[in-house]
C-alpha cells in the first residue's frame, strides 16, 4: 500500500512474494517466448535448458500484426494472448500442444495492450491502440477471469489514454510504468492500480528533462523502482518514491530499448529483455553490474516487439 507524508510517498509491500508475474512463490527463472517465425520456446535462465514446445507451423495464430510484447499472461501452465477481437490459449500441460482461439468481442479491435496476472483469478488488460478511436489510444481496463474465461470491463479508466506500459505486481497493487500517450509522447509516470478497490492513482511523474522512462520494475526488497532509460546510453536509474530522488546507475545495454521490459527475480537480480537483443541481460542490484547471460541464445532470431516474451517461476 502507499502512504503519503508531505511530498514523499512510502510504499509498503503487501507481500514478500512480489514481482512481475510470480504467483506461486520462488524466484523467477523460466522464460517463455512466442515468436511468429519460430513458435513457442521455454528457457530455464538458471540451467540454460532450452526447449522448443510448439513449431511455428502449428501456431494457429492468424494475422499476427500487433505487439504482444507488454503482455505477461503465463498462468497455471497456460499462456494467454490477447489481440483485437480474439484471444488465444495454449495449455502447456497437454501432450499435444495446440493454440485455442476464442472471441474477445468487447475489445473493439484494440491491440498493443499491456497485461498482467493478479496472482489469483484475473488477468488485467490496460490501454492499447485502436484504429477506431480519434486519438488512436485507449483508456479502458479489462479483467479476464482465467477460470471462467470471461471478460469484465473495469469501471476505472486509465488516467492517460496510452499504450506500451511496463507492468509489475506487488500483492494487490499493479504498477503501470511509462508508456506513450495519444501523440506518441513518453508519459514518464508511474501509476498504481489496486485490484481490490479498483482505484488508480498517480504516484510519480518524472520530468522528461531529467530522463525518459522506457521500462521499469518495482523491487520490494529495496523499496524502490528500477527504471531503464534511453536518454543516455541506456542507463538504469533507481527511483526512491519516499524521497522522489533518482540515482543514475551504470549503462547496461548499448542497443535500442524503446521496446524493453524489466523483470525482478524476487531477490537481487533484474532481467532486461529488449527488442533486437540476441542475449538476456542481467543486472545485479547489490553489485551494480550488468552481464549477458545465455549469450547469443537468440542470435538467429533476435527479440521482436511482436513477440510474446515473459519470465515466470513455472
Amino acid at each position: 500500500m502507499i502512504s503519503n507524508s508531505g511530498n514523499s510517498i512510502t510504499i509498503i509491500s503487501n507481500t514478500s512474494n512480489s514481482n512481475n508475474t510470480n504467483s506461486n512463490g520462488g524466484e523467477l527463472n523460466i522464460l517463455y517466448r512466442y515468436n511468429k517465425d519460430k513458435g513457442v520456446e521455454r528457457i530455464n535462465l538458471k540451467t540454460g535448458e532450452h526447449q522448443f514446445l510448439l513449431d511455428k507451423n502449428k501456431s494457429g495464430i492468424k494475422n499476427h500484426v500487433s505487439s504482444f510484447f507488454y503482455q505477461n499472461n503465463t498462468v497455471n501452465n497456460s499462456i494467454y494472448l490477447f489481440q483485437e477481437e480474439k484471444y488465444y490459449t495454449l495449455n502447456l500441460k497437454q501432450s499435444e500442444l495446440e493454440w485455442k482461439t476464442e472471441r474477445f468481442k468487447d475489445n473493439e479491435e484494440l491491440y498493443s495492450q499491456s497485461s498482467i496476472y493478479d496472482g489469483r483469478s484475473f488477468i488485467y488488460i490496460f490501454g492499447g491502440e485502436s484504429d477506431n478511436t480519434p486519438s488512436g489510444r485507449n483508456t479502458k481496463i479489462y479483467k479476464f477471469d482465467v477460470h471462467k474465461h470471461q471478460f469484465i470491463v473495469v469501471n476505472t479508466e486509465l488516467l492517460v489514454s496510452s499504450r506500451y506500459h511496463s507492468l509489475c505486481r506487488d500483492g494487490n497493487d499493479i504498477y503501470l510504468i511509462g508508456g506513450e500517450d495519444d501523440y506518441s509522447n513518453y508519459i514518464n509516470r508511474i501509476d498504481r492500480f489496486n485490484v481490490v478497490t479498483e482505484r488508480l492513482e498517480s504516484i510519480a511523474r518524472i520530468p522528461i528533462s531529467s530522463y525518459i522512462i522506457n521500462s521499469g520494475c518495482w523491487c520490494p526488497k529495496y523499496q524502490c523502482f528500477f527504471l531503464l532509460s534511453s536518454s543516455d546510453k541506456s542507463h538504469f536509474y533507481k527511483y526512491d518514491p519516499s524521497t522522489g530522488k533518482s540515482t543514475k546507475l551504470q549503462a547496461c545495454y548499448g542497443g535500442e530499448v524503446f521496446f524493453s521490459k524489466l523483470y525482478y527475480d524476487g531477490n537481487d537480480l533484474i532481467y532486461l529483455i529488449s527488442q533486437g537483443c540476441d542475449s538476456i541481460i542481467c543486472f545485479d542490484i547489490k553489485e551494480n553490474t550488468c552481464t549477458d547471460i545465455l549469450e547469443d541464445i537468440f542470435i538467429n532470431n533476435p527479440i521482436s516487439h511482436y513477440d510474446y516474451i515473459t519470465i515466470t517461476n513455472q
